[in-house]
């Protein structure tokens, strides 16, 4: 048996020559726009030309906008045509622990299903894949219940399937996944705020032929944009004539276009590299930028207090021993002068879009607001 994937679309798609056992279509987004077109319903369309005469077609999710356009090609050309998220029955079971590996434990319908792929979006995946191998029964193909149970809980094993909600790494939680397009990062996004966590921080890249604009709405309330630095002695470094990276001036002109695209979507710029949604400013990083004092607790922390720069000592352990037993925490004291001060706050000041006050300049160092000359 051959599973053969469609490159792009479907109805102009090279492999539309094949004549199937069955047809798949798992969910409609907004993707490939130049090519499938610029609304869902139009790429519903494109997707639905893999559907053929006598052949059973099963459709994961469509809603009431593209639910209408499977039913009426897969009437033109005479096909039946399945819904699994009409049809199948799923709940949640909770979570058990193979090993070191965490499989999340399903019933789809009255099959009793383990299985580690962990993303919310797997179990809309599953009941698509469970009613294709109902239909395949039906069609005459012999799939047994333990060769279906075994398939889900061994997904990963027998297919080497990596970044769909994956751990790297605990302490601090790592997690990658490849979703790219709208209804994807729906799911991804649901999860994160689901799975505990202090602080959230999203590295994200997305190819030029995608819809970012709506993913966009998707994101958290605040967003930092930087350009990527390869420093020397990084893994990345070895990498670097090979990956093609973008040069000053197409760095330049990315960026311009992130900060007219997130102000079009209701974030404010407020820092050269930092943009948030109305209230969402992050107040540590203003109280740096505009050289208020902060305190800062735990191994290698930082604080600006009384006029002295100090950082506590990098060893957890030597850092709970003295919190606890009233011992020394503080590693370095540095005393910067008024002068350097108050060239550090026109530098910083100069990264907000607040820029610098003459009045609040004065006030603070009891400086005239002047050029500074070096000494």
């Amino acid at each position: 048996v051959a599973i053969v994937e469609v490159g792009l679309g479907g109805r102009l798609d090279s492999t539309n020559i094949i004549k199937p056992e069955m047809c798949v279509i798992t969910n409609i987004s907004i993707d490939h726009v130049a090519i499938l077109g610029n609304s869902r319903r139009k790429i519903a369309a494109e997707k639905a030309g893999i559907m053929k005469s006598g052949i059973p077609v099963v459709i994961g999710e469509a809603d009431d906008e593209v639910k209408g356009v499977f039913i009426k090609r897969a009437e033109e050309v005479g096909a039946e045509i399945r819904f699994a998220d009409r049809e199948c029955r799923l709940a949640t079971l909770g979570s058990v622990m193979r090993g070191n590996v965490p499989y999340q434990r399903l019933l789809i319908d009255w099959c009793r299903i383990e299985t580690p792929l962990m993303g919310y979006y797997q179990r809309k995946n599953m009941k698509t894949a469970y009613l294709a191998v109902q239909t395949m029964r039906k069609v005459g193909f012999e799939i047994s219940k333990k060769a279906m149970e075994e398939g889900f809980c061994k997904t990963v094993e027998q297919t080497g399937l990596l970044g769909r909600w994956q751990k790297l790494q605990d302490s601090p939680t790592v997690i990658c996944d490849t979703g790219h397009k709208v209804g994807g990062i729906r799911y991804v996004m649901r999860q994160l705020a689901e799975t505990k966590h202090d602080t959230l921080r999203i590295v994200f890249g997305m190819v030029n032929d995608k819809d970012i604009t709506h993913v966009l709405e998707l994101m958290p309330e605040h967003v930092s944009c930087y350009g990527l630095k390869v420093e020397e002695g990084t893994p990345l470094y070895e990498y670097k004539d090979a990956a093609n990276l973008p040069d000053d001036d197409a760095q330049a002109d990315m960026y311009l276009a992130a900060v007219q695209m997130l102000k079009e979507k209701g974030y404010r710029q407020y820092e050269i590299s930092n943009f948030a949604r109305r209230g969402k400013l992050s107040r540590h990083n203003m109280k740096y930028w505009t050289g208020q004092e902060y305190i800062g607790f735990g191994p290698n922390a930082a604080s600006d207090f009384a006029g002295k720069y100090f950082t506590m000592v990098g060893d957890l352990q030597a850092y709970i021993d003295g919190v606890m037993n009233g011992g020394q925490v503080i590693a370095d004291v540095l005393e910067i002068p008024v002068r350097e001060r108050a060239g550090d706050y026109l530098m910083l000041r100069l990264r907000t879009t607040q820029g610098i006050s003459a009045q609040e300049y004065e006030r603070q160092y009891l400086l005239p607001f002047a050029p500074l000359e070096a000494e």
